[in-house]
């Protein structure tokens, strides 16, 4: 005789249904301690996230109460739930205020930072106008531990450079950057607004491999980036091009290199980017 048993969802002794009907004292206390098949219960709590994410907020504002802001795995996977949802500008708004406020001990979390930084691009997908400034203080604050993140200074194998910056923490930040720019519905050649210029060149990081991946994103932008502000794109970014530095020439000069005269030659008063 041959038994089988055939599992569906996450390896867990508690569903989705489980922390549903739990109140929020008992789920709180279950997050916090819990060890036991805690990936499956994680996953539980992420799929609640994104059903329910008014309850995952509150849940939030209790968790900074706790030592450093409570356990990272928490709030990653609770974010990683609430993804979708952080596209209502309400909810939105709501988050980046709370976020802001968690300890700095919690940033100096990997899993944490990197969550956050997703946060950051998924917001940015549907702004509904310039991004705010409590928006661009959690920006900054992501942005510190991303340049210490190795995932970032690591060189991909198959020289798939935009699918790996796509996938890392700094490079979900550019883009989460460019995306904001976006937002400013800039013409060509009003040039970068001043109180961006700082924050952007801070996170390309000219010279520094850490940041490269940024630069690769930067890269990909570039038509609206010359077009918007020439004198910064031939000051700051097509050097990064040139095949003085292989590696760095490799990672960015393949990106629709050509682009950049395309976009200077359409004129300054004649492109206007959403």
């Amino acid at each position: 005789m041959v038994w089988s048993e055939v599992r569906n969802g996450p390896d867990t002794a508690y569903s989705v249904d489980d922390l549903r009907a739990m109140e929020e004292p008992q789920l709180l206390e279950l997050l916090l301690r819990e060890t036991n098949r805690r990936q499956g219960l994680l996953e539980s709590w992420r799929q609640l996230a994104g059903f329910e994410p008014e309850r995952a907020i509150r849940l939030f504002r209790t968790l900074q109460n706790e030592t450093a802001g409570g356990p990272p795995d928490v709030w990653q996977t609770g974010l990683w739930g609430l993804r979708e949802a952080a596209k209502s500008q309400d909810l939105q708004d709501r988050l980046v205020e709370l976020l802001n406020g968690v300890p700095d001990a919690l940033f100096g979390e990997i899993s944490f930072s990197r969550a956050v930084d997703d946060f950051l691009e998924a917001c940015s997908t549907r702004f509904q106008g310039r991004p705010t400034q409590d928006y661009w203080r959690l920006f900054d604050r992501a942005l510190t531990p991303a340049e210490t993140d190795p995932d970032n200074a690591e060189s991909p194998e198959d020289s798939k450079w935009v699918e790996r910056a796509i996938n890392r923490s700094i490079g979900r930040l550019a883009t989460a950057m460019f995306n904001g720019l976006f937002a400013y519905r800039l013409r060509g050649g009003d040039g970068v607004p001043s109180d961006q210029r700082e924050r952007l060149n801070r996170l390309l990081g000219v010279g520094q491999p850490q940041h490269r991946l940024a630069r690769v994103i930067a890269a990909s932008r570039l038509p609206y980036l010359f077009a918007v502000d020439p004198d910064w794109a031939r000051a700051t970014l097509l050097p990064c091009m040139s095949w003085d530095d292989e590696e760095e020439a490799t990672a960015l000069a393949r990106i629709r290199l050509g682009a950049a005269g395309r976009a200077g030659a359409m004129g300054r008063d004649t492109v206007t980017f959403p």
